[in-house]
């Protein structure tokens, strides 16, 4: 799994769920992309993505995977800055998707 692949599921679910690119407050929104770009920068392994069974673990079962040796350290001004661009790269989807929508 991949920071885009991430994003796309994110986008997908929140059009499935009717739920544009407002948020509550803005730190929710922070914190809500930024576990995003933090998920991939702890989790990556052998390339830039993240293996499927570490996703379920860490998303579905709400724990650390098993083997996880965190090969670098990421700290609240990177995944703050990644995070930002994440938040663009969603919004511009959700434009897209809506986009769509008008057209069809």
């Amino acid at each position: 799994m991949t920071l885009e692949n991430l994003i796309r599921m994110k986008v997908n679910r929140e059009i499935r769920a009717k739920i544009d690119t407002t948020y509550p407050n803005v730190a929710l929104k922070k914190i809500s992309h930024g576990e995003l770009v933090l998920a991939t920068e702890v989790m990556q392994h052998d390339g830039p993505g993240i293996p499927v069974e570490w996703f379920k673990a860490w998303f579905l079962e709400e724990r650390l995977p098993e083997g996880l040796n965190p090969p670098n350290t990421t700290g609240l001004f990177s995944v703050d800055s990644k995070g930002g661009e994440v938040s663009r790269r969603i919004a511009a989807l959700h434009a897209e998707a809506a986009e769509e929508r008008r057209d069809a």
